[in-house]
């Protein structure tokens, strides 16, 4: 029963701080515990689901690009003005804390870690009207801000 503890107290909480895709997650979690497959399924499907979840986040925001809203041209006009220059190093920086947020959250001793940072998303979700799609971005800014901590800590 208690495998269901962390779940269902995650979707209270998403459905408290009007996080709809926090919600959805742990109701897809639920519904796959409650179907038997459970830990060792999301386990093992993690990866894929992770590819997925990406894929669907990338057809969005692709999809101005098919819809007319955005043209090549007006994409060619803002790569090199000061804004275009700062959204690429941007990328380029939650790109790379992705990474490091994903390697740090598989090690073992982290794993607790992800709680705090979902809660975080959520509570933002719900008093700043944030949306909680970054726990990995925000787990890399972990790992480095936690590297420092250790080392100015000696």
């Amino acid at each position: 029963m208690t495998e269901f503890l962390i779940p269902v107290t995650v979707l209270i909480v998403a459905l408290v701080g009007k996080a709809k895709s926090v919600a959805i997650a742990a109701c897809i979690i639920l519904i796959v515990q409650l179907l038997g497959p459970g830990g060792n399924f999301l386990q093992n499907a993690a990866p894929t689901l992770g590819t997925i979840g990406l894929a669907l986040v990338l057809v969005q925001t692709l999809s101005p690009l098919v819809t007319g809203e955005t043209t090549l041209r007006s994409i060619a006009s803002s790569v090199f003005t000061p804004l275009g220059i700062t959204a690429f190093v941007l990328s380029m920086a939650t790109t790379y804390l992705s990474g490091r947020g994903i390697t740090y959250m598989n090690q073992p001793a982290n794993a607790g870690m992800f709680i705090p940072l979902l809660l975080g998303g959520v509570v933002s979700a719900a008093l700043f009207k944030g949306l909680p799609v970054g726990p990995y971005i925000t787990a890399g800014i972990l790992s480095v801000v936690g590297g420092l901590l250790v080392k100015m800590m000696k």
